[in-house]
């Protein structure tokens, strides 16, 4: 289902609407970080709950929230593509997923000097 996915966006590509370097990284993401685990699935047993897991293993690893979030979009256009254009099942379970936050547990945090910690450092500034 994937190949059919990356055939259409080849085309695409070929039509302007996308650059190369972005399908090759299309690719390179499903590669890494979907095919292992939903590669091996039937397209239609692909269910919500295997999309959950797979999550939680992508924050296990660790991967920022951003990085998860990119490759969830990648996993439901894969699926709305096999839904919408392929009609191979009736919904798209990457729909229900709740996705991490922007700032999320993993982000960075921003940290700013009180007066008196510049000390350490004379004439720096």
């Amino acid at each position: 289902m994937a190949e059919n996915f990356f055939t259409h966006q080849t085309r695409m590509m070929k039509l302007g609407h996308l650059t190369a370097y972005t399908l090759h990284r299309y690719r390179r993401s499903y590669e890494l970080h979907l095919s292992t685990t939903f590669g091996l699935l039937p397209f239609t047993a692909i269910s919500a709950m295997d999309i959950e897991d797979q999550m939680v293993e992508q924050r296990d690893i660790p991967s920022s929230g951003k990085s998860i979030r990119n490759r969830h979009g990648l996993l439901l256009s894969i699926l709305m593509h096999g839904h919408k254009r392929l009609g191979l099942r009736p919904d798209n379970p990457a729909e229900l997923t709740r996705l991490p936050s922007k700032d999320g547990e993993l982000g960075r945090q921003v940290r700013f000097f009180q007066h008196g910690k510049w000390r350490p450092w004379p004439g720096r500034w």
